[in-house]
């Protein structure tokens, strides 16, 4: 996210520290500052008047925010800035964003025009514009947690990014420039000591199959990926051939269409503790459309577990053993269905 604003009336003056303005209105009494990082209050935050305009700081995380100015009572938009979104009155809040992160393209004195392009605004060429500060370019934004591909296009040139030493062929004979925010994982395959190329490809970087090439260990092949929280499906390919990851019991889809499941930072694990007999064990529900086939339980001391990462929100769900529908008998929680069979009911809470 990148703020879009006509006149300075927000300004980050420090990593999560952003300082609200209000011209035009100099007769007012009382000026309010009202949004999603105080609950919508109408009275918790208020602005203090400086010389012909009103103002305030707070402090606030990396992230993306919605806010309205409430002026004697009235509510009122920031009109010099350009994001909005609509709100549930018929109206729109203003969107701003709280910086994590600066790109810099150092040298260049010469160049008219800098452009970022990268994976995260889908590689839009004339998108975000780069300033022009103390004989570099730079672009601060707000990133959220993962791996991100990116290039500068400078007055029409592609360029990788000279000041970063990572960098990835995109399978079309070009290279990108690569960074991460977050905790970093380590892909790992071992064996396969004679294969000449292993390539890592998911979910998470549109199944390409030439990017993500592992480097050789003496156990075998590894790779330093960063994802944000979530649930990913992934691949190895060992020399053209697409497998499943040999160490991990998580996978979804069926035969060839088997992928190996990841879950980053799971906040919740499903746990059946019968049908051990069962051949094999699957937990669906609202969650992924309830596909019979996703996600495929693990099997450890007669206990069947499976880790997933959800939104905050309200879930049903089933398991499903040997073709037969199973309601969680742990939970308690349960809702009536079309069949008459009943679905459990899963809250995760913000």
């Amino acid at each position: 996210g990148v703020n879009r604003l006509t006149r300075n009336t927000i300004v980050q003056l420090a990593p999560g520290k952003i300082r609200f303005f209000l011209p035009d209105h100099k007769t007012a009494r009382q000026v309010y500052i009202s949004g999603s990082f105080n609950g919508w209050s109408t009275m918790q935050t208020p602005l203090q008047r400086c010389d012909s305009r009103w103002t305030a700081t707070l402090n606030l995380q990396p992230g993306k925010y919605a806010y309205n100015f409430i002026v004697d009572g009235k509510w009122v938009n920031d009109s010099y800035n350009k994001l909005r979104e609509l709100d549930t009155y018929h109206g729109y809040n203003n969107i701003f964003f709280c910086y994590n992160y600066k790109f810099v393209l150092k040298g260049y004195p010469n160049a008219r025009v800098v452009y970022l392009c990268a994976s995260f605004n889908a590689w839009k060429e004339s998108d975000l514009g780069m300033i022009r500060f103390q004989g570099n370019w730079v672009l601060p934004l707000f990133l959220r947690e993962g791996t991100h591909a990116y290039k500068f296009r400078v007055d029409g040139e592609w360029i990788t990014d000279p000041a970063n030493k990572v960098t990835r062929p995109d399978g079309r004979g070009n290279l990108n420039s690569f960074m991460g925010i977050g905790d970093t994982l380590i892909f790992t395959l071992k064996g396969y000591p004679v294969a000449k190329k292993v390539v890592l490809s998911g979910n998470f970087n549109g199944w390409n199959s030439a990017e993500l090439e592992m480097t050789k260990t003496r156990g075998g092949r590894q790779l330093p990926y960063v994802l944000r929280p979530g649930g990913y499906e992934y691949k190895f390919i060992v020399d053209g051939e697409w497998i499943t990851d040999p160490t991990n019991p998580y996978s979804v889809g069926e035969g060839q269409g088997t992928n190996s499941y990841l879950a980053v930072k799971p906040n919740h694990w499903f746990r059946l503790d019968q049908h051990s007999d069962a051949d094999h064990v699957i937990v669906t529900g609202s969650f992924n459309n309830w596909n019979k086939n996703d996600y495929r339980m693990d099997l450890r001391q007669g206990t069947w577990w499976f880790p997933i990462y959800l939104k905050p929100g309200k879930y049903t769900y089933k398991f499903r053993g040997d073709n037969k529908w199973i309601i969680d008998p742990a939970n308690k929680l349960w809702e009536d269905n079309e069949y008459g069979t009943g679905n459990s009911v899963l809250w995760i809470e913000p």
